[in-house]
């Protein structure tokens, strides 16, 4: 076969698949923001999480300003690795926040590839988040359990391997991009279900991990000091515990609306609940950056 009838070829068979996915996503798209309900539900949570912005914005400026401390510092301060995780999130946050944006701006001026630009974004952010919350409570597991181990973690060593786990979300996210033409396929939700049990195991079983070993009982130096260390702990198991119910209200709504959307026959049906999923993560895009400002002593209390 000649060379230019091969590239020809090729290049005509490559046009037809991009051709054919993104009209069949486009459609998708089209057909799931043609209904009102649909299109105030996105409206709705895409104004509820803009709101959530004046936050995002003060965890960044916080950030700035300990950055510009810690280069003024005569030693060596590194990001811990909660804070970096928390810089990792509001990306993400705000990525997911201009998709959909972007998804109720194309609905409205009906330009189908700024629908389809918003779709993108919004299924990098998605698992992103997800992941993010899982190495999070496991970062807190290590320092709780696992001490010595998470004292190792914090040297140079335990900060590359913290970017190269980062850096693998990052380019899981951009993945998972790629495969939103898959997002209507049963193994598009079964993978779905799967990674979020998955997810949901994991950020349960350090949490209640962490709880047992804060719950438990050590001596103490003297009535005053036990009361204050007492004191101490059990405001840490509160905001554990009110985190793990953020997050479970998110992984379980989320799996919920996954299963009832594999049941559901109707296309509208499968519309609300792909849309409705959205709500459930609301909650828990507060965790991380309420979190940060605790730390960073900007909060009362």
């Amino acid at each position: 076969m000649p060379l230019s009838s091969f590239s020809s070829s090729n290049v005509s068979n490559l046009h037809s698949s991009l051709s054919t996915f993104n009209l069949s996503l486009t459609f998708s798209i089209h057909t799931c923001l043609k209904s009102p309900e649909n299109v105030f539900l996105l409206m709705g949570f895409s104004v509820a999480s803009f709101l959530l912005l004046p936050l995002y914005i003060l965890v960044l400026c916080v950030g700035h300003q300990r950055w510009r401390k810690q280069r003024s510092a005569v030693a060596p301060v590194t990001t811990s690795h909660s804070d970096f995780l928390t810089y990792n999130m509001i990306a993400m946050e705000m990525i997911s926040m201009v998709g959909n944006c972007f998804c109720c701006y194309g609905t409205f001026s009906g330009v189908h590839s700024v629908m389809v630009a918003g779709l993108y974004m919004s299924s990098i952010a998605s698992p992103g988040q997800n992941l993010l919350h899982v190495l999070t409570c496991v970062e807190r597991y290590l320092a709780v359990v696992h001490p010595i181990i998470y004292l190792g973690l914090k040297q140079s060593d335990g900060i590359k391997i913290r970017n190269i786990v980062t850096l693998c979300v990052w380019i899981a996210c951009f993945v998972c991009m790629h495969l939103t033409e898959e997002m209507v396929s049963d193994f598009s939700t079964a993978s779905a279900a799967c990674f979020l049990v998955f997810s949901f195991s994991t950020v349960a079983f350090c949490s209640i991990s962490v709880i047992c070993v804060l719950n438990r009982p050590r001596p103490g130096d003297g009535s005053g000091e036990r009361e204050r260390v007492d004191h101490l702990k059990q405001r840490a198991v509160n905001t554990i515990m009110v985190i793990l119910a953020a997050l479970l209200f998110r992984f379980v709504g989320n799996l919920s609306c996954i299963v009832l959307y594999s049941l559901a026959e109707l296309q509208e049906v499968k519309c609300q609940l792909l849309i409705s999923s959205l709500w459930f993560s609301l909650p828990s895009s507060l965790v991380l950056p309420l979190l940060y400002l605790h730390r960073a002593k900007k909060l009362p209390g």
